[in-house]
């Protein structure tokens, strides 16, 4: 037997469900990291953030095209901006 719409859209759901889990799980990964590029950069005393390196990402990202490049773009301006945020407030703490 055939599954109804709403099974079938269920289904559908719970594989949203998977990705967007998978994802949370991907950026507080990535947030730890910052975590400890800012205690890095504070031991040593860096203070730059770096563009080059936001462009190099970007860049890698934008390659494959299965993401519009412009979704990416202001993903990561708002990921971007979170992570130096918490670098300098990490940074400028005593």
């Amino acid at each position: 037997m055939e599954k109804s719409y709403k099974d079938k859209l269920k289904d559908l759901r719970n594989q949203i469900d998977l990705a967007d889990k998978a994802l949370y799980k991907a950026l507080h990964s990535r947030l730890q990291v910052v975590t400890k590029i800012a205690d890095l950069k504070k031991e040593y005393g860096i203070l730059e953030m770096s563009k080059p390196r936001q462009n190099e990402i970007l860049k890698k990202l934008s390659s494959p095209k299965k993401i519009p490049n412009s979704l990416i773009s202001k993903l990561y301006d708002i990921i971007f901006e979170y992570s130096i945020k918490k670098q300098e407030s990490i940074i400028n703490t005593k």
